[in-house]
């Protein structure tokens, strides 16, 4: 009789703490370990269940400034590895921050903490990330978060402690960048890009860097990653193990000399703190092959007959009159190539990498080029077939809109040269006699003649310089006025495509 009381005893307190589980988590289904609990119409169920809840605690035990204590229980998942433990506690009046690494595995840590609770406002972040050893070094990736505030707390009446906080850790890959409060003096970082897949941080504060800890957070889609630098002098390479094609944002925090630590843990104070960087990584060959494939996608959804081109007589290039003046006035009459900027694709491994300058191909329905521009008054009309010829390389290198009409972006080189050989081994060659944008064909007379799309604006980067005197002296060309619009005059770094469009962007497809 006695056993028997006992076992109701235990159902009745698995029952109970259950339910109380239940209405913490606002779930309408839990399971236990011997009894399944379902309410539905304020009907209680019970049957018996193989299961059970596991989670993974860490006990942090802090004393605070005039003698009150602060407890936080941290738990996750026991399937989720966790390496590190990364506290983040922000003032978010001032900024100031303070930085604990804790080693999960000693399940408790006790230390001072010297910050007031009553007299500001706090957020505090708890990051579970997992080590990654490899043989470019040591990081760290995030496999689950907790955040909450500490607001005005008046002191506890428990026999406990002062504070006691409970933080239940979730699995994600994904946070907000850690310090998002703006300082006066913020730390100098940029980010160096170089093909096909290099990313450095580099670091130009005129302070030394000795004796600091420096915490790195990079941040991609569905991936955060963590590094934690003992020793950084001026640049940090970060891993090739990032996603081409993909936006991407760092930040890095400066922490002073540790004041509080052991073996396993540490406690220190965030002195500085950079601006979140963005930036968006280079599309690789495969990321080509697909926006090629988009490209093709839009050009034959706007027309079935999409591929037939229509023949181009000139490309053509508008620009001020003072720039044609000065050229036709220099000593050379040359057209001189220039560092291809940011237009279009902000991961288009082109830009800043190779000199060109841009030409365009499109005609209205008269089969002329439109009568106005954008970019000056002045066009400057050169043969297509002189241009283009059987010496020259053809590559696929950006398809992109502004919102309204879209663009492909095509570079001509010359054999062998410089540029080809860049081309040659990161963008996607195509055939100058067969290819559905721009190509040589031959017309009855047997001579050379260039068609190009008019489903979407063919622009050419040609590589090469230009000698605009000779080819108007042998009247491969013409200099002609256009009715100007807008500014008269490009972006100095080129306006970036719309990241919003369905029909462009790899990000909607992948």
């Amino acid at each position: 009789m006695a056993d028997k009381n006992v076992s109701t005893l235990y159902v009745v307190q698995n029952v109970f703490f259950l339910y109380l589980e239940m209405l913490r988590e606002n779930m309408q289904t839990f399971l236990c370990r011997r009894t399944n609990i379902v309410i539905a119409n304020d009907f209680l169920s019970c049957k018996t269940q193989l299961y059970s809840f596991q989670s993974s605690t860490f006990l942090f035990h802090a004393q605070l400034c005039g003698s009150r204590r602060f407890d936080l229980i941290i738990k996750w998942p026991t399937h989720l590895t966790v390496d590190v433990l990364y506290m983040l506690i922000v003032d978010k009046s001032s900024g100031r921050s303070v930085t604990i690494f804790l080693n999960p595995s000693e399940r408790k840590f006790c230390s001072s903490l010297e910050f007031s609770p009553e007299t500001s406002k706090y957020s505090i972040c708890i990051y579970g990330l997992t080590v990654k050893e490899t043989e470019y070094g040591r990081f760290y990736q995030l496999c689950s978060h907790s955040k909450r505030k500490l607001e005005g707390l008046k002191v506890a009446d428990t026999d406990i402690s002062d504070i006691t906080m409970s933080f239940e850790m979730k699995k994600t890959r994904v946070v907000e960048m850690p310090m998002q409060h703006n300082i006066k003096k913020p730390m100098n970082v940029t980010v160096l890009r170089c093909p096909p897949a290099t990313y450095s941080i580099v670091q130009s504060d005129s302070n030394s860097s000795d004796g600091f800890t420096h915490v790195i957070f990079l941040k991609q889609p569905n991936q955060t990653f963590v590094f934690i630098l003992n020793s950084f002098k001026l640049t940090f390479l970060l891993p090739p193990t990032l996603k081409s094609g993909t936006w991407t944002e760092i930040q890095m925090l400066r922490l002073s000399q540790q004041n509080c630590s052991t073996n396993k843990h540490m406690i220190a104070v965030t002195v500085q703190h950079s601006h979140v960087i963005s930036f968006k990584t280079y599309l690789s060959i495969d990321d080509y092959k697909q926006l090629y494939v988009l490209a093709l996608e839009y050009l034959f959804s706007k027309n079935k007959n999409a591929h037939q081109c229509k023949p181009i007589e000139f490309f053509y290039r508008n620009k001020s009159e003072q720039y044609y003046k000065d050229i036709l006035k220099s000593a050379s009459g040359e057209m001189i190539p220039y560092i291809k900027d940011n237009n279009g694709d902000q991961g288009s491994i082109i830009n800043g990498a190779i000199n060109g300058l841009f030409y365009s191909t499109l005609l209205s329905s008269s089969s002329k080029p439109p009568p106005i521009s954008f970019y000056g008054p002045v066009r400057l009309h050169l043969k297509a077939n002189v241009m283009f010829t059987e010496n020259c390389n053809i590559y696929f290198s950006d398809f992109y809109c502004h919102y309204q009409q879209h663009y492909v972006t095509i570079v001509l080189t010359r054999k062998g040269s410089q540029e080809d050989v860049f081309c040659n081994q990161f963008l996607l060659q195509m055939d100058k006699y067969n290819n559905p944008f721009m190509q040589i064909t031959r017309n009855i007379s047997g001579l050379n003649v260039v068609t190009a799309t008019m489903a979407v604006v063919v622009e050419v980067f040609y590589t090469e310089s230009v000698n605009v005197r000779s080819l108007l002296q042998w009247g491969h060309g013409y200099i002609s006025k256009t009715v100007l619009m807008g500014r008269g005059r490009s972006k100095p770094e080129g306006i970036p495509k719309n990241e919003n469009c369905d029909k462009c962007n790899l990000s909607y497809k992948k």
